[in-house]
């Protein structure tokens, strides 16, 4: 997809920094705060995101304007269920991850782009549901296209 001078497609290997960076920013933002240990998280991520694309665990997108990264996000299909059983999702859930918009970019469609790409891809999967935890900013969103409220998190159900 190109709108408005942007290009939103799959991300690949090589763009692990940039969603890396944009999960960091996310958590900023969240948190209000910068994270302890900044540089080593980041590094951390980067390597959970390359290894995530790497072995198909993980389904991404980046939006460019230029060599800007102005939105990503991505869709996890977890092999690993050994995460705290308060965390652990159901059977043939995917975890909808790193949704982000910088700031100057919003409001143009953006994350409802991401999410429609990342929601076809579970439907390509076979997953029967897709979980989130979102932020304030985000959950308008995702009730639009049939999030519900389940507490902590959201869930579509495919």
């Amino acid at each position: 997809m190109e709108a408005e001078g942007l290009e939103l497609r799959r991300a690949g290997l090589g763009d692990a920094p940039a969603l890396a960076l944009h999960r960091l920013e996310l958590v900023r933002a969240v948190k209000d705060r910068v994270p302890e240990g900044e540089d080593g998280l980041l590094r951390e991520m980067e390597g959970l995101i390359a290894d995530g694309l790497g072995s198909d665990e993980l389904a991404a997108w980046i939006c460019l304007d230029g060599m800007t990264a102005a939105a990503s996000g991505a869709i996890a299909f977890p092999m690993d269920q050994g995460q705290r059983e308060e965390e652990r999702l159901g059977q043939g859930e995917a975890l909808l991850l790193g949704m982000y918009t910088r700031p100057a970019y919003r409001r143009r469609g953006l994350g409802t782009s991401l999410l429609a790409l990342a929601i076809g891809e579970a439907r390509a999967r076979g997953a029967r549901a897709i979980r989130l935890q979102p932020t304030e900013l985000g959950r308008p969103i995702y009730e639009a296209v049939g999030f519900r409220d389940r507490g902590r998190d959201m869930l579509l159900e495919l």
